[in-house]
């Protein structure tokens, strides 16, 4: 518990170690201009306002002297004050467009509307050659050098439809004064199209290596104990496994089978970093590529020999605090069907009298035929005892004739998993967070004495707009984990020591003996047979539930990444 609090207060300290930055943009300019450049005052805007002023160098006087005085001015009291009055602005995404003032268009007796503006992209270019269409109808236009249009005799309850190929198409009425000045948006959710390489992006159409890829929804609503499991079967030639079905048990992966006679699994980079993948909360992943040609090694190295899987978690998006939380809850059962498991004592114990004295000269179990008789007469009357207390070799001792189903007895008939998940994000064109939490529980196979497993996972991702071009990014992930198991004095769970495997008694299995004496003590061996073992010290912890192990897990990765971009 002391382990989870250090690891807990780090999370924390790693997440919120910048929290003296504000989240929000201001929207006030305290600043005394006198005699300067209007260029001057709209870089001061930019700068405490965090927004980019887009204009076109032909409509605004950028050399224009300015004289004012602000003091936690709005920014609409700045803007009127600096610019002329035959200018407008607004304030579209991230940016202050401003623009000539549009005029008003009157729509002469029996003709349309002549509607004209023009179109920039996010960072103020033309955009040259987007169409520009009155809807349902084939007047229309594209864009000249400058981004201008114009349409004549336009309906004047008309739309117009505005598109470009990689944008998003924006719709508006032909009345709109904002048809003016028209800012297209690039669209960004194309993820099916663009690919995470190496060494950036590329459009699929455009690839010639061998690379596959899935977003967030393929695994969004699968339950699994780790990313491996909720990744299996999703990506061609991408193989997970595991060793056995034990459920701490974690995936293992290769990219076209084995590599070589020695194994050998892909480089895993996550967010750019060398990582494990069965650490991460998979609702975490916005997508996962594998790399599955020789051409990677071209950029990883000898280390991408056998493929790399490139990992790339969810990015902190701008806007108002957002906060999500969602369950999963789901039964697993064995795949083994035992329908033909004896659970019959009498023909069990006939069985294997019969199997003994093909090899032996005794029976097995050492009963009489007056034992034999009981178990018929039982097999009739159910309600006779289970169990007599007799006197064999002047000591008594307990004998059974019971109808024990051991395997249902041991294991569970299903295995119960449950999955919560919350996120919040948020923040401003400055501070940007994705902070997610992930409990995952599950329980083994084993009735009593059970075993169960809890796992947690907290991640947390801040970018840090520090200036226009250059952004910091601290992203942190805790992964925590407990198996509680049952084990023996040599805590062997292999099967390979059969002294002291607790499985030991589940081989012999016999459904004549009962898991308790009425005394509530263990048979450990026959009644007329005392060298024949039937259970042992091992199968008292077992069933008492007085021996068991604890195997906890910590990981903890940070990492912390610049962007500098040149303009």
């Amino acid at each position: 518990m002391n382990n989870r609090k250090v690891f807990l207060r780090l999370f924390l300290c790693l997440s919120f170690g910048w929290g003296a930055l504000t989240f929000g943009y201001a929207q006030t300019v305290s600043k005394t201009f006198s005699n300067a450049p209007l260029k001057t005052v709209l870089k001061e805007v930019e700068s405490q306002t965090g927004l980019s002023v887009v204009y076109k160098t032909d409509e605004v006087d950028v050399n224009r002297k300015v004289n004012a005085s602000f003091q936690n001015a709005s920014l609409e009291d700045v803007m009127a004050q600096i610019l002329d009055k035959g200018l407008t602005w607004t304030i579209q995404e991230k940016m202050i467009v401003i623009s000539k003032q549009p005029q008003e268009q009157v729509q002469p007796a029996g003709k349309g509307l002549n509607v004209k503006g023009v179109i920039v992209d996010e960072t103020g270019i033309p955009v040259i050659g987007a169409s520009v269409l009155v809807r349902g109808s084939s007047n229309g236009s594209i864009t000249d050098m400058d981004g201008n249009f114009s349409i004549a005799d336009v309906p004047q309850d008309a739309m117009i439809d505005i598109s470009y190929i990689g944008y998003k198409t924006l719709a508006f009425k032909a009345t709109d004064k904002a048809l003016a000045n028209v800012v297209l948006k690039e669209d960004t959710e194309v993820l099916e199209e663009v690919v995470v390489v190496g060494y950036g992006t590329a459009k699929k159409a455009n690839l010639s290596g061998s690379v596959a890829q899935i977003s967030s929804k393929e695994i969004e609503h699968r339950i699994s104990a780790n990313t491996g499991s909720a990744l299996q079967g999703l990506i061609p030639n991408f193989n997970v496994s595991f060793s056995d079905g034990a459920i701490n048990k974690k995936a293992s992966f290769n990219v076209r089978g084995e590599g070589s006679i020695n194994g050998g699994e892909p480089l895993v980079l996550i967010d750019g970093v060398e990582g494990d993948m069965n650490y991460i909360n998979p609702k975490d992943i916005a997508s996962v590529t594998v790399l599955k040609d020789a051409s990677s090694a071209a950029i990883y190295g000898a280390r991408a020999a056998f493929g790399v899987v490139l990992v790339t978690t969810k990015n902190p998006e701008k806007g108002k605090i957002q906060v999500n939380y969602s369950n999963h809850f789901a039964w697993s059962n064995p795949t083994i069907n035992t329908d033909n498991f004896i659970t019959d004592g009498l023909e069990w114990a006939r069985l294997s009298d019969k199997l003994s004295l093909m090899e032996n000269t005794s029976t097995y179990l050492g009963y009489t035929e007056e034992d034999y008789a009981y178990m018929e007469a039982r097999k009739k009357d159910p309600s006779l005892p289970s169990v007599l207390i007799k006197t064999i070799d002047g000591v008594e001792r307990y004998v059974h004739y019971g109808n024990t189903d051991w395997w249902n007895y041991i294991f569970r008939s299903n295995q119960p998993s449950m999955e919560h998940n919350l996120n919040i994000s948020g923040g401003s064109d400055r501070v940007r967070y994705y902070l997610s939490g992930r409990f995952y529980s599950r329980d083994g196979i084993y009735r009593i004495n059970p075993d169960k497993m809890k796992s947690y996972t907290l991640r947390s991702k801040v970018d840090f707009q520090i200036l226009d071009n250059l952004k910091f990014t601290n992203s942190t992930n805790i992964y925590m984990s407990d198996y509680d198991y049952p084990v023996t004095n040599a805590r062997d769970m292999s099967g390979n020591n059969n002294d002291e495997d607790w499985r030991k008694y589940t081989y012999h299995a016999s459904p004549l003996y009962l898991p308790h004496n009425p005394d509530g003590s263990i048979m450990i061996n026959s009644p007329y047979a005392p060298g024949r073992d039937i259970a042992d010290g091992t199968f008292a912890d077992l069933t008492y539930g007085k021996s068991h192990g604890t195997d906890s897990e910590y990981d903890l990765m940070n990492n912390i990444q610049y962007t500098i971009h040149s303009y």
